[in-house]
């Protein structure tokens, strides 16, 4: 399955569930990968997809150090992103990925 494929369904498990954080996550994820092939004018193939996904991963690590008010929520996000991360490893598309935050991390903002 591709990432985009399953992005997209994890967005409207989300919906139903009523999951905003997961929901704004993936739609933020799939809006950046739809501009990206709109703006080629082609599909991006798994290896794009995966460096779109960790660009954004890396964006809200940055984000994480510098705003104190909201690191529960930008942690939380990195952990979802994580996951998406983690399904590239599974394919032998990148060697070392981020691991998601643990519950131990989370607790420590």
């Amino acid at each position: 399955m591709r990432i985009k494929t399953r992005l997209l369904s994890d967005m409207k498990d989300a919906m139903r569930s009523g999951d905003s954080l997961k929901r704004k996550v993936t739609k933020m994820l799939l809006s950046e990968i739809q501009y990206a092939e709109d703006s080629m004018n082609t599909d991006l193939t798994e290896e794009m997809t995966f460096n779109m996904i960790h660009a954004y991963y890396d964006r809200l690590k940055k984000t994480l150090g510098m705003q104190q008010v909201i690191h529960e929520e930008v942690a939380l996000k990195l952990a979802i992103v994580g996951e998406y991360l983690s399904l590239f490893k599974e394919r032998d598309i990148v060697q070392a990925i981020p691991i998601s935050l643990n519950n131990k991390q989370l607790n420590s903002f």
